[in-house]
């Protein structure tokens, strides 16, 4: 997965690659500015800007869904431990009851013959 950090390395790259590109092939633009071009330009950074934005989103959904794919096997450990935790407790239990009730057993028994 793409991380925040190289997701702006990679911006950074892309868009000095654009600017060398623009260098080699000598863009030079002789335009009349009017209104027109004004909002074209306009226009475009925004759509830049839209979709960059669009692009980040897509990342971070794509994190977010292995983070959750991380925490749903984490917690399948952890319930498949406590299970097995609980079955030694159990078994801790009874075998604590049956020496228990054994002892009592005993004692009844020893109190019974006097």
């Amino acid at each position: 997965m793409i991380n925040r950090k190289s997701f702006s390395t990679y911006i950074i790259w892309l868009a000095i690659i654009i600017l060398a590109l623009c260098q080699f092939v000598r863009v030079d633009p002789y335009i009349v500015w009017s209104s027109e071009t004004f909002v074209g330009v306009f226009i475009a950074l925004m759509g830049i800007a839209v979709a960059v934005i669009i692009g980040y989103q897509a990342v971070n959904a794509n994190e977010i869904k292995q983070d959750l794919r991380e925490q749903k096997a984490e917690n399948e450990t952890l319930r498949k431990e406590i299970v097995a935790f609980r079955q030694h407790i159990e078994s801790t239990v009874t075998d604590f009851e049956l020496r228990v009730n054994s002892g009592i057993e005993l004692m009844d028994s020893k109190v019974s013959s006097f």
